[in-house]
């Protein structure tokens, strides 16, 4: 199953009905393989549809799976919960190391930290 982008919230019914053909006539295993590499830019609409289609295929006792997920994509998922659906294609590496549930560590750079650490004080005055 390939997603489109954008994705209006008018698409995400059709999404879940087109997710439940596949696993119901048979044409997926035990995953439910979504590309979802045009998710360029994703938005509330795009993570409601992912969720419902999630939930929808694991109603049905399948799995939802995505590839090709774009760094967008990876942080909204990972700041929802739900960065298991992601697997990476066999020429991707892996971009959810540093996810806080993988128990790996990334570096981050101080640009993107807002510090809210303060020195000790260790002046005599």
């Amino acid at each position: 199953m390939v997603f489109r982008a954008p994705v209006t919230p008018q698409d995400v019914d059709g999404l879940c009905h087109r997710g439940r053909v596949l696993v119901e006539g048979g044409a997926v295993g035990d995953d439910l393989v979504c590309d979802v590499q045009a998710l360029t830019c994703p938005d509330a609409v795009s993570l409601e549809a992912l969720a419902r289609l999630r939930l929808t295929v694991r109603r049905l006792g399948r799995r939802l799976v995505l590839l090709h997920a774009a760094t967008e994509l990876v942080e909204l998922l990972d700041l929802v919960g739900m960065t298991e659906l992601i697997r990476p294609a066999p020429d991707q590496p892996s971009c959810v190391a540093g996810s806080p549930n993988s128990g790996n560590r990334v570096a981050v750079s101080r640009k993107n930290v807002n510090s809210t650490i303060r020195p000790s004080d260790t002046s005599s005055t």
